[in-house]
């Protein structure tokens, strides 16, 4: 279900319509660094899309684990809030870690990135063993 409302001071799942003005499938789909939550309809059409570009993007209500928040936004910069509710807990639990699981990777590969610069670049020196040496190890038991 969805709803289109605004609230300044957080948002407050209490306070949206009963009935829901829109109901479909939610998915997640994520390539690289950008991720969208795409809300589909009975025909499987495009209702509309959340670039998921940082924490605003989804919030979670202020009063309810199975409420979040959407913020849409058109090409022209303008948004939206959109409310969309999960009939079951599991739904609303996997659809928290599916966005946290991609936020959780991509600082990853950022901290993996940041390591890759701060690695000296240089020759590499040649540590195998050389023709005749020998290795020995002396085991204490």
């Amino acid at each position: 279900m969805a709803f289109v409302f605004y609230n300044v001071d957080g948002h407050r799942a209490s306070d949206w319509p009963k009935d829901p003005t829109w109901t479909g499938k939610l998915k997640i789909v994520a390539k690289g660094k950008v991720a969208a939550v795409v809300l589909l309809d009975a025909n499987n059409q495009v209702f509309a899309v959340c670039k998921v570009t940082d924490d605003a993007a989804v919030e979670r209500t202020l009063d309810s684990g199975r409420y979040f928040v959407l913020r849409i936004t058109n090409d022209q910069g303008r948004h939206a809030f959109i409310g969309i509710a999960f009939n079951e807990r599991n739904d609303a639990f996997d659809f928290n870690v599916a966005l946290s699981e991609f936020k959780n990777e991509l600082e990853r590969e950022e901290l993996a990135n940041k390591m890759s610069h701060d690695v000296p670049v240089g020759p590499m020196k040649d540590l195998s063993l050389k023709e005749g040496e020998k290795i020995k190890i002396k085991i204490v038991s």
